[in-house]
């Protein structure tokens, strides 16, 4: 299966197609519910869904309304443990169409299982937080597109009671400015669902249950683009200050935080480089300034940790604009480690080291579920939601936000913490749990404890109580009898439930995750504080440098090059024989004084040595802006494998300028590149095509496969829509490869239309895709793209990280096959046609060769 063709399909709220996802799995739960002979007509709906979340020490009232003909006079219903088992069974009378099932007071999860309707509802105990709520612990709510109004305070009452002090939402800039000094503060969502109650209602929600909100702005309405621009950004900066000025200031009271877009790096940034995303960025800080907004600003919502990408962004000064940066991850828990350190790595690379660094979606979600996931995939959601917190916390994140917490209304409960009513799920009680358990201390070290079949063992201190022990084996069901070296005070299951300490000190870790606390002065002997971990929670502890001051000055390369030259992800590709590179750039004057501005663009490829490829003077009015160009000859370009980095910067002095840095891409012919390796290996594509695959996502009409008569594979295929459909080729790699040093793979690839390729490499593990390179092609002609097999370059997109790439260019774990993904990225054609000429295993690189 590829798993990145599959969450386009069945993960849909993640990047596409929200809405076909949410119809198609409704009508598939329900044909499944109408099908089941275990189910009869009747259906059973909770009252409160408050109810469901217990105060301690308070027994659980839980009243459901009874819906159907002929009605029992009474209903079975089974108690169930966190692990499934049954702890009891009952019957309960119906009266007047209505049901009351009462339990005692107990902290942990119980779920109440009907027999007769085969519905199940979960419960459990919300013990919050003494004392100011930690800000660490947030949760991705989303609930001003995914949740109705009658039922979004009920669900908002129950965060809060959970202990969450903040929330990452969703703006849809659209509907909230529809046209220019219009703003409906209380629009509906337009971006997925028309759900009415308004944005400032949501908040003001918010607020009334002390919970802030941070706000991911993205989708600018269309006003505030050229009519010939097709990408997401805007295009009107002067516009976009504005609006982040007046945005700020109408909602400073609710927030904790605003995101400037949320991932750029992948669909929502139309796959273009991030020197088109900063100015946004720089924009909104402008915008900030001008208002006197102290809500702190994060750049990002970045897919992946996508180096090529990331640099870019800090070289046109991202990281000079922010307060944070912020993430998504998705995955083995125990990989977290792996993407905190690349984004520190990154951090001190550009001189912040200290950077605060927010995982806004931590996701757990299980594709290809339908209906309420079996209670053994509900127990590994749990441990994976509460995991990524613990390794968030252990590693110096400042913020973690699980995805989603509630669709109310839809029945795939596996991409959210609630059911289709908002009832808790296991996941839910687990993470309330973690919240109170972890909350406001500080990551002490780790403790090596036999058996070693634990993950993790870390200990989180807070001074004048016990120590908290966190045991980690990433097997819910498998339990395991581990003896602390010191005596133990009380002992706790992921969901909050005592459990049993044997002799003092042995406990079983049942859940995959247990809590374990012992006494500060017993577990100090035995901590490691000589981690990763602790340097990466040292190096987030540090001083961050003084920002520079913000200018009102912002330089903005103009989307659409011409035809010499086309945008991808990573750099500007020079069309097929192009000699001469043009550069547009917008000059945007967001301040209330005319400037007048000499900049000079010049090829800086080598650090420390930069050659001017020309100088402009422009004035630029008041709160305006100007247009100028800087043309040269491709031949001054030095490009490194490839890519020569061109800067556009103040030359005169003048009001400080943030410079702008675009990637320019030199393609080069296929033996040109196989140049720079010692080893090289290509592969018989008519071979290869007797056992490819050709998968297609909805949306795509009558994909062919077939080789042509120069040897070509050449792929045909129909597309509804563009940027959303997706179609995938696996290809068998032959069983005589060596991998042992294999370090790239080249693809000669032409579209005949704008498209995206995306290379991906096939596993044991699944089908890991590139973070970077997602190469965009448009004019008919061949390119050479190369895509690396290590570490910066599969960095966990769908859950899988650069380890397990190390683990492939070492030779110990070949690949089975590679596996192409192409999105066709045209607006105004319906097909597209892609021809791969050919595949070539690349190893050795040679450095020298330039």
């Amino acid at each position: 299966m590829n798993f990145g063709l599959m969450d386009r399909v069945s993960g849909g709220f993640f990047r596409y197609g929200v809405m076909w996802s949410i119809k198609w799995h409704s009508v598939v739960a329900g044909f499944v519910f109408l099908t089941n002979p275990l189910v009869s007509e009747l259906r059973l709906t909770p009252v409160s869904i408050e109810a469901f979340l217990a105060s301690p020490e308070t027994e659980s009232v839980l009243e459901f309304e009874l819906e159907g003909s002929s009605p029992p006079q009474s209903l079975q219903y089974r108690i169930r443990e966190y692990d499934g088992s049954e702890r009891y069974r009952s019957s309960v009378a119906v009266e007047d169409g209505r049901i009351s099932v009462t339990l005692d007071p107990r902290p942990g999860y119980r779920e109440v299982y009907f027999p007769l309707t085969n519905q199940i509802f979960g419960t459990g105990e919300a013990a919050g937080v003494s004392g100011a709520r930690d800000l660490f612990f947030g949760i991705d709510a989303g609930l001003s597109w995914l949740a109705e109004e009658d039922i979004r305070e009920a669900l908002i009452a129950n965060l809060s009671r959970g202990g969450i002090g903040m929330v990452r939402e969703r703006l849809d800039w659209r509907a909230l400015n529809p046209r220019r000094g219009n703003w409906n503060w209380h629009a509906r969502e337009t971006w997925f669902h028309p759900y009415p109650g308004g944005y400032e209602r949501a908040r003001m929600t918010y607020g009334q249950y002390d919970i802030k909100v941070v706000d991911p702005i993205f989708h600018v309405p269309d006003w505030m683009r050229r009519s010939q621009n097709p990408f997401a950004f805007p295009t009107d900066l002067g516009a976009m200050a504005e609006g982040m000025r007046t945005i700020g200031s109408q909602w400073s009271s609710y927030h904790g935080g605003i995101e400037a877009w949320n991932r750029p790096d992948l669909d929502f940034g139309r796959y273009l480089p991030a020197d088109q995303y900063v100015p946004l960025v720089k924009a909104a800080r402008a915008g900030f300034e001008q208002g006197g907004v102290n809500t702190p600003l994060g750049g990002g919502g970045f897919a992946a940790l996508n180096r090529p990408y990331l640099d870019l962004a800090a070289r046109n000064g991202l990281l000079d604009h922010v307060d944070y940066v912020s993430f998504r991850f998705s995955g083995d828990p125990v990989w977290m480690e792996d993407l905190v350190a690349g984004i520190r790595s990154w951090l001190e690379d550009f001189g912040y080291d200290a950077m605060p660094v927010w995982i806004t979606e931590s996701g757990a979600s299980m594709a290809g579920l339908e209906g309420r996931p079996e209670g053994q995939i509900e127990r590994v959601r749990a441990m994976r939601y509460v995991m990524n917190a613990v390794e968030a916390k252990a590693t110096g994140v400042k913020g973690h936000f699980p995805s989603i917490y509630s669709q109310p209304g839809v029945s795939t409960p596996h991409t959210s913490m609630t059911d289709e009513f908002g009832v808790p799920l296991r996941s839910l009680i687990a993470y309330f749990q973690a919240v109170q358990a972890l909350s406001h201390r500080t990551y002490a070290g780790d403790l090596n404890l036999s058996p070693g079949m634990l993950k993790r063992v870390r200990a989180f201190a807070r001074e004048g109580q016990d120590t908290l022990i966190v045991l980690y084996n990433g097997h819910p069901a498998w339990t395991q009898s581990v003896r602390m070296p010191f005596p133990v005070t009380r002992a706790r299951g992921i969901d909050g439930r005592e459990l049993r300490v044997t002799e003092g000190r042995s406990v079983t870790v049942s859940d995959g995750l247990i809590y374990v606390w012992a006494s500060a002065a017993d577990v100090e002997s035995f901590l490691d504080n000589d981690t990763r971990a602790a340097a990466l929670f040292s190096q987030a502890s540090g001083r961050m440098p003084e920002r520079p001051p913000v200018s009102q000055i912002v330089l903005q390369p103009t989307p659409g090059f011409g035809e010499n030259a086309f945008a991808s992800q990573v750099g500007y590709f020079l069309a097929a024989g192009s000699n001469r590179f043009l550069l547009p750039v917008r000059i945007h004057n967001l301040g209330a004084n005319p400037v007048e501005l000499e900049l000079e663009a010049r090829e800086a490829s080598r650090p420390g040595d930069a050659v001017s490829l020309g100088r402009n003077r422009v004035v630029v009015p008041a709160n305006s802006h100007r247009d100028l160009s800087f043309e040269f000859s491709v031949a001054r370009l030095r490009p490194t494998e490839g890519t020569a980095v061109v800067e556009v910067v103040q030359v005169a002095d003048g009001p400080t300028v943030s410079p702008l840095a675009v990637n320019v891409l030199t393609q080069g012919a296929l033996e040109e590149v196989a140049g720079r390796y010692e080893y090289t290996q290509p592969l018989v594509l008519r071979d290869m095509e007797r056992r490819a695959v050709l998968s297609t996502t909805e949306g795509v009409d009558g994909a062919t496969l077939l080789v042509t008569r120069d040897g070509y594979l050449r792929i045909s295929a129909g597309f509804s829509e563009a940027g959303t459909s997706a179609l995938s080729l696996d290809l068998p790699i032959p069983r005589n490869v060596n991998w042992s040093g294999v370090e790239a793979v080249a693809l000669r690839i032409r579209f005949e239309r704008p498209g995206l390729a995306e290379l991906g490499i096939r596993t044991e593990y699944g089908t890991v895709h590139s973070a970077v390179n997602r190469m965009i092609k448009r004019d008919g002609e061949w390119g050479v793209f190369v895509f690396p097999l290590d570490t910066d370059h599969f960095q966990g997109l769908h859950g899988m990280t650069g380890r397990q790439a190390d683990l492939m260019r070492n030779g110990l774990q070949p690949l089975e096959r590679i596996s192409l993904e192409f999105i066709h990225l045209d607006e105004n054609r319906s097909g597209n046609v892609v021809e791969i000429g050919d595949v070539m295993l690349l190893g050795g690189r040679r450095s020298s060769v330039n």
